[in-house]
């Protein structure tokens, strides 16, 4: 791997920058990325030949097969490849074919659908009048929920590190888009008293767990404001949901709030490790989404081996074997960022499976985390424009499946990485 950097400093966002009518954003972007795999300092879309578990083997042209310890994945429970889940997968694959054939409007809708929407109720629903609308992915949930109730005549106010599908969701629903200072109460009540009144509806969108830095929403203190201002409040619960809170319920039930929510969303493919996600609402708004959501009216119903599984990985989940499986999580989770701290490494506010290395320089980013993968780990690197400028870190998930051993090789790496590359430190 090279020792030159310098190239890399260079942002990867080339998204539309272009103002001729050629796409030159497109050969912007490729030369990057040439430059990017000659320096030998590529570290995406590595090609994984097995289950998202605690080992894992990858493989690409610059890098060639390599053995790793996955710290890059969202399998938080280690419940992706459980046997009981791909048994389940495989029955209904054997009963129902590999897809569902049809808009869940449509044609497209199976008696499993109906199963994972009540298996979610039994365990989520806060309230006896609320319902569950199911999407294909997770993104698609703002983006229906949004985009089905909220438009040019309304307000919707989020934290500024909310998810990017937060923001898209927005923007395509035409309504005002306002940040509030990430989980800064002052700085919303300010947007809330200023722009409150000149819109017919505001939404406050939140979440339970930030997937950039770690930290944990103050959903209480936001759901308090917003209903003050007659908002009303969006919570994505994607990274805590069946991790956080009690019984996995997320931080929205651990700060006791989660019956005032009005849009508890949450993903699939984190915890149950599956892919898809779905809003908790009001049973009448849910059967409203199910017909306005357009991403989910044209699109095809979740597959049915895929949802057989999340039926059998939400009932893990909520056992007693869920509940060791939390314990786990985050036992380690305290020991890993308890260990970071001890040597000095920036890892933010991070307080949860999320922990951030952060190292500041986006030259390094790409050089960094190249050195992990040489090195046995396999991480996840955040550059400009996902984060600020100079706030370039790589990310490492926390699984129950991980060990003291896997934890303590990853820290080790972490401290030779920051003497290497950023200290400038003979290691």
């Amino acid at each position: 791997m090279s020792d030159n950097y310098n190239y890399l400093a260079e942002t990867m966002d080339n998204h539309i920058t272009s103002n001729a009518d050629a796409f030159d954003e497109v050969v912007g972007f490729n030369k990057w990325r040439r430059e990017a795999k000659l320096h030998d300092a590529y570290p995406f879309e590595l090609a994984r030949s097995n289950a998202a578990t605690r080992k894992t083997v990858v493989a690409s042209p610059e890098i060639g097969s390599k053995h790793l310890i996955d710290m890059s994945s969202y399998n938080y429970l280690g419940l992706s490849d459980h046997p009981d889940v791909v048994s389940a997968a495989q029955d209904a694959v054997q009963q129902y074919g590999i897809g569902s054939a049809g808009s869940p409007v449509l044609s497209g809708t199976l008696d499993l659908h109906n199963r994972l929407e009540q298996r979610l109720a039994d365990y989520l629903c806060s309230k006896p009048d609320q319902g569950i609308t199911l999407y294909t992915t997770g993104y698609n949930v703002c983006l229906g929920v949004i985009s089905s109730l909220y438009n040019k005549k309304d307000l919707v106010i989020i934290d500024s590190s909310s998810h990017i599908c937060v923001r898209e969701a927005v923007r395509g629903s035409g309504a005002k888009l306002l940040a509030f200072k990430h989980n800064d109460m002052d700085s919303l009540e300010s947007i809330l008293k200023r722009f409150r009144s000149k819109f017919r509806r505001t939404l406050v969108c939140t979440e339970g767990v930030f997937s950039v830095d770690g930290d944990k929403g103050r959903v209480a203190d936001v759901v308090a404001l917003a209903k003050s201002y007659g908002a009303k409040v969006l919570v994505d619960e994607a990274h805590s949901i069946f991790v956080g809170g009690p019984k996995g319920k997320g931080i929205s039930a651990e700060q006791g709030v989660m019956d005032q929510v009005d849009f508890f969303v949450f993903t699939f493919s984190k915890a149950i490790g599956g892919m898809g996600g779905a809003v908790i609402a009001t049973q009448e708004l849910c059967y409203y989404l199910n017909w306005y959501s357009k991403c989910r009216m044209f699109s095809c119903a979740l597959p049915p081996g895929l949802t057989a599984g999340m039926i059998k990985v939400i009932e893990i989940a909520s056992s007693d074997e869920g509940e060791r499986r939390r314990r786990r999580l985050l036992s380690s989770t305290d020991y890993f960022i308890n260990k970071l701290r001890n040597i000095n490494i920036d890892i933010g506010k991070t307080c949860t499976w999320i922990v951030p290395y952060v190292f500041g320089d986006e030259s390094k980013s790409l050089p960094i985390c190249r050195y992990f993968i040489e090195e046995g780990i396999l991480s996840s690197v955040i550059q400009f424009p996902a984060v600020s400028k100079g706030q370039a870190r790589t990310r490492f998930f926390i699984t129950s499946e991980h060990q003291q051993c896997d934890l303590d090789m990853a820290a080790d790496k972490i401290m030779i990485a920051q003497k290497k590359f950023i200290d400038d430190t003979d290691v």
